[in-house]
């Protein structure tokens, strides 16, 4: 845990008495996509609630972490909207005072740009940068070349027709979008920096940090020396103690979503990708009645999704069908899950990073084992919050995720892994 004060302005305005801050959470996931999270002040007399016109839905909230003991800044996190706001009003009915809940969350939550607009066909990549940086809708983000992965070329064109930016990303680009033939991740980070990426990409970055147990576990030389060569292997500058962890081995969406109840044919190549194979699945050649190379769904596929699914849509060219194959394999990527406590580590560590996590050496039959939880590890999620005991006590939740138990973990590649993916 590390000693902060969360400095908190509303508007650019406001500045929150330190001593009237009752707790913060903020929470990133590649999963989720946008970062999001709460504040909690404590208003007795009611004037902050009163002070309406920096509270509004959309107002600015700024948030920094001091270190309470040598006055030094920490963390400076970006700029975030107002979403929600709630107050229990406990305190003092009558002046409606209590405990405010702020919700906020990144701008994207707020910005609704239903357009209408065609694009032609490009690199998905280069689609959703166009988006992000684009001036006309009124919201512009600052992305990085570096953080965006090249994708399978589909030379297909795109229609947002009566949808958000981003319900268009997530629904007609992203489930038809593939790196190498693997599913990909797009996410903003808790430092306003955007990114796609696939897991495997990802994955193949050095480790950042080192999570190793309590001191007292790895006092022996055998230990000290296997940290040591870790740390100067992968040129490493942070380490962080594990103060608590939980294990989840196995994704309960493998039963439902692994394999799909589809199948589809490539006649050029006279080659199929396995499924339930029913005489109306099979692919026609393009004549003057029929647009030939395209995906018939059978009625079992469209009976197992709901009715919302992305999943089911109509005369989609094969290319296409294919990558929403290949996101398929996305639920194998976290088939092992750790979420482990550590003190803050915001200013060193981003979701979509990698650390190497280090348990002690151990015995068994008179032999020195090290257990398969060693290695390199994925950060999936990152929960940055106060402590229940101590509201300037700020620590971290890490959710960290990789696909299997084997592999070198001094190899940055996951060659070792690729079998685990559904592939054609």
């Amino acid at each position: 845990m590390q000693n902060a004060a969360v400095q908190i302005t509303l508007n650019m305005v406001t500045e929150i008495p330190v001593d009237r801050y009752d707790g913060f959470f903020i929470k990133s996931s590649i999963e989720e996509g946008l970062p999001y999270g709460w504040v909690k002040i404590l208003d007795p007399e009611g004037v902050t609630l009163a002070q309406f016109e920096n509270l509004q839905i959309g107002a600015d909230i700024n948030l920094k972490l001091t270190d309470t003991q040598n006055d030094l800044n920490i963390f400076d996190f970006p700029q975030f909207k107002v979403l929600y706001i709630e107050d229990d009003c406990e305190l003092n009915y009558s002046m409606f005072a209590g405990s405010i809940t702020i919700w906020f969350g990144h701008p994207w939550f707020l910005y609704k740009d239903i357009k209408n607009h065609a694009y032609k066909p490009m690199d998905a990549s280069e689609l959703i940068k166009k988006i992000l940086t684009d001036r006309s809708r009124g919201m512009r983000f600052t992305v990085k070349d570096e953080n965006f992965d090249v994708c399978d070329e589909t030379e297909i064109g795109s229609f947002k027709i009566c949808e958000s930016d981003w319900d268009f990303i997530h629904n007609k680009i992203l489930p038809y979008t593939s790196i190498n033939q693997l599913p990909v991740h797009f996410f903003c980070n808790h430092d306003n920096q955007f990114f796609l990426r696939s897991f495997e990409n990802m994955f193949k970055q050095n480790p950042k940090a080192l999570l190793m147990p309590a001191e007292e576990l790895i006092a022996d030389e055998d230990n000290a020396k296997n940290m040591k060569s870790i740390i100067d292997n992968n040129n490493l500058f942070s380490t962080f103690q594990i103060n608590a962890a939980w294990i989840k081995i196995g994704n309960e969406k493998i039963i439902k979503e692994l394999y799909p109840s589809f199948y589809f044919e490539n006649l050029v190549n006279n080659s199929f990708v396995n499924g339930n194979k029913k005489p109306a699945n099979k692919l026609m050649e393009r004549n003057g009645a029929l647009f030939g190379n395209i995906l018939p769904l059978d009625k079992k596929f469209m009976d197992f999704n709901e009715g919302t699914s992305v999943k089911v849509i109509h005369n989609r060219p094969l290319i296409s069908s294919m990558i929403l194959l290949f996101q398929t394999s996305k639920i194998i990527d976290n088939m092992f899950e750790i979420t482990v406590s550590t003190n803050f580590t915001g200013e060193a560590l981003s979701i979509g990073d990698t650390v190497h996590i280090y348990v002690p050496i151990f015995q068994i039959e008179n032999e020195k084992k090290k257990s398969w939880i060693n290695g390199k590890w994925m950060i999936k999620q990152l929960d940055f919050m106060s402590s229940d005991n101590d509201r300037c006590m700020i620590i971290t939740q890490m959710t960290l995720m990789r696909p299997s138990f084997v592999g070198d973990t001094q190899d940055t590649t996951l060659s070792m892994h690729r079998n685990l993916y559904v592939s054609p």
